[in-house]
C-alpha cells in the first residue's frame, strides 16, 4: 500500500517543526517548513478507479484498491515571517524566486512602519556563513545563524 509520511521534520534542511496538515475528506496531506519554506503535497491521483463503474457492484469500493499518490514539491530560494502591528499573528511562507526575493525586500522597506516583524531565512551562499541556514531580520539589517 502506498503511504504518505507524516514526519514533520524537513527533507531540505533537517528542520524538526515543520507544519503538517492531512486532509480527512481528500485524503491530501501537505508539509511546509517553517525555516526553508520547502512544501510537499501529496495527492490521490487514482480515485476514479477506487469504485466499480458497472455491474452489480457498481458504485461498491473495489477491495483491491489502493491510492496512488502524485507528489508535488516546491523548493523556495527563501521563507519569510512577516508581522503587521495590527495583527494577532504572523504570516509564514515560501519566497519562490530571486525576483520575488527582491520584491520582498523592496516592500518590506516601503512598509517598515506597518510592521512589527519580517524576517527571512535562506541557505546562505556567500560569506563567513556559507552553506549554513541564517535568518536575516529586514527591520534591523541584522542577519543570524541558525542552529543546523
Amino acid at each position: 500500500m502506498s503511504t504518505v509520511s507524516q514526519e514533520t521534520k524537513c527533507q531540505r534542511c533537517g528542520y524538526e517543526e515543520g507544519y503538517h496538515e492531512f486532509q480527512t475528506r481528500t485524503s491530501e496531506e501537505y508539509f511546509m517548513c517553517r525555516r526553508c519554506g520547502h512544501q510537499i503535497r501529496y495527492e490521490i491521483s487514482n480515485w476514479d478507479n477506487q469504485k466499480y463503474k458497472s455491474g452489480q457492484k457498481k458504485g461498491q469500493r473495489r477491495k483491491s484498491w489502493e491510492p496512488k499518490y502524485r507528489t508535488e514539491t516546491i523548493v523556495p530560494v527563501a521563507s519569510y515571517s512577516l508581522k503587521t502591528k495590527e495583527a494577532l499573528g504572523r504570516q509564514l511562507g515560501p519566497v519562490p524566486t530571486s525576483k520575488d526575493l527582491e520584491n520582498f525586500r523592496a516592500n518590506v522597506k516601503e512598509r517598515g512602519d506597518e510592521l512589527t516583524l519580517a524576517k527571512i531565512t535562506y541557505l546562505c551562499d556567500e560569506g563567513k556563513n556559507l552553506g549554513k541556514w541564517v535568518e536575516e531580520d529586514l527591520l534591523e539589517n541584522k542577519v543570524k545563524l541558525l542552529k543546523q
